[in-house]
């Protein structure tokens, strides 16, 4: 089954943040993100990894080794930077800059 695009979000911040609390995951979407999380958990895309040292002991998040096995990474490190994406993101449908002659 897809992800919905709030547990995509969600994902990509506990891959790229991890070790993440649920409150660090929330001040980024600005937004509950209880759903999500416990939605990740139940298919295996995420794990408990252990708790913070900040008060009430919040759990921290992290990617499960099957995340890992359905994405085709051996590592954290293999996912895309996100330069890579800026660049992309900049390149896709971009317009050649054409000079255009002046009405002087």
């Amino acid at each position: 089954r897809r992800l919905t695009s709030a547990a995509m979000e969600t994902l990509a911040i506990i891959a790229y943040k991890q070790p993440v609390t649920k409150s660090q995951i929330e001040q980024i979407r600005g937004v509950n993100s209880d759903y999500s999380v416990n939605k990740l958990m139940e298919k295996e895309l995420v794990e408990i990894v252990g708790r913070s040292e900040d008060i009430g002991k919040p759990l921290l998040y992290g990617t499960s080794t099957f995340f890992m096995d359905y994405f085709g990474i051996n590592s954290i490190e293999e996912l895309p930077k996100v330069k890579e994406f800026e660049q992309k993101e900049q390149s896709v449908g971009a317009l050649p800059d054409i000079d255009t002659p002046s009405d002087n």
